[in-house]
Order: structure tokens, then C-alpha cells, then sequence
């Protein structure tokens, strides 16, 4: 059923895809290799190849244990959460890239959207921090930069812009530096 609906997604325009594999804080590594790890290789598989040029994404949330099985099922960009370490992701990926002599998935994610909440979030001086530690961390190439888990409505949309604005303007200045 996933497999046909993003095929149906894809024929539709789509330019990526992405695969959550929402339960993984739910399981620990064994039940992740046992359980969901066939799934989603099997969808990376048959997307890949009815699709080879569409980019898959993959994301096992709160699953950072997962991350290098994803690479190493195809997918081109792996979802960090913001429970992972964000060097160490990298490292892992490369890790793991380098057994089979393959260029490492590039990363997406991590900011933690708890400092946008709008009761108790952080100020523009802590949403700016944090982004320039978050693109510090991962590096500018094949990076993404977005959120580490999904907006639950508690947030202040003022910090969201801010978010967005700030994560262009310091992009902006690394690349100028």
C-alpha cells in the first residue's frame, strides 16, 4: 500500500519522498531490524526501482540506532531527530558508506521545536543559537536544515518565521565566509 501510493505520488509531480518510520521510539533496535527494517527496505527497493531519480528520504523517529540501516537500504537522505547526536550521525553515516565504498546519505533535520513554543519556548536569541550550532554541527554540504519531530500546534508562529528567516540569513553568512 505505501509502495503504490508514493508511486502514485511520484507519477504525480512529486520530487522526493520521504518514509517515516513514526513507531521507532516505540522499539528497541532488535524489534526495529526484525520488524520494520524489512518494510522499509522493501518500499526503498521497489521505489528506487520504478523511480531511480527521485531522492527518498528516510526517517526512523527516535530511532538513531536506525540510521545507518536506512543508508544502507537506499535511501539518498536520512531524517535526523532531535534525540540524536548530530556529529555523530554524521559519523555513522560515513562509517557505514565507507564499508561499501558508497558516498554517505546526505542528513536532514535535528532543530529542537520545543525552543518555538509559544509558552515556553526559547527567545530569537536562544532560536538563533541554536540554529548556528545546528548548522556548525551537520556542515553545509548535503544538509537540510528542519525540524528534529513535527510541529504539535503549541507553537508561536513568530518564532517559526523567525526560525526560517534565521536559518537563511546564517546559512547566507556561512557561505559568504
Amino acid at each position: 500500500m505505501v509502495i503504490d501510493y508514493l508511486d502514485a505520488q511520484v507519477k504525480a509531480g512529486v520530487h522526493i519522498v520521504q518514509v517515516f518510520e513514526a513507531m521507532g521510539e516505540h522499539i528497541d533496535e532488535e524489534n526495529f531490524v526484525a520488524y520494520a527494517l524489512p518494510s522499509l527496505q522493501r518500499i526503498a527497493a521497489e521505489l528506487k526501482s520504478r523511480h531511480p531519480d527521485i531522492p527518498l528520504m528516510g526517517f526512523a523517529r527516535d530511532a538513531p540506532y536506525g540510521i545507518d540501516m536506512l543508508q544502507a537500504a537506499g535511501y539518498d537522505v536520512i531524517t535526523i531527530d532531535a534525540v540524536a547526536s548530530r556529529t555523530g550521525s554524521r559519523e555513522t553515516l560515513a562509517a557505514e558508506a565507507s564499508k561499501r565504498g558508497a558516498t554517505p546519505s546526505g542528513v536532514q533535520g535535528n532543530f529542537d521545536p520545543a525552543l518555538l513554543h509559544m509558552e515556553t519556548g526559547g527567545d530569537e536569541a536562544a532560536i538563533e543559537a541554536e540554529v548556528r550550532q545546528m548548522l556548525k554541527d551537520f556542515g553545509p554540504q548535503q544538509y537540510i536544515a528542519n525540524l528534529g519531530a513535527g510541529l504539535m500546534g503549541k507553537e508561536d508562529p513568530a518564532k517559526v518565521a523567525f526560525l526560517v528567516d534565521c536559518i537563511h540569513r546564517v546559512s547566507e553568512e556561512m557561505i559568504e565566509a
